[in-house]
């Protein structure tokens, strides 16, 4: 998707950045969402004391 990237961004790119930056898009969305869900335990263990 154009949207995905910054204005300027080459959207006619080769195949294979495209597959690494999905990749790596992916997976840090991964480390995100897996941080959120740390940060919300550590949160919901400080609060409940």
């Amino acid at each position: 998707d154009e949207l995905e990237y910054p204005s300027g961004y080459p959207s006619s790119d080769t195949a294979s950045t495209n597959q690494s930056e999905l990749s790596w898009s992916l997976i840090l969305d991964r480390v995100d969402r897996g941080l959120t869900e740390v940060g919300r335990a550590v949160y919901n263990a400080v609060e409940s004391r």
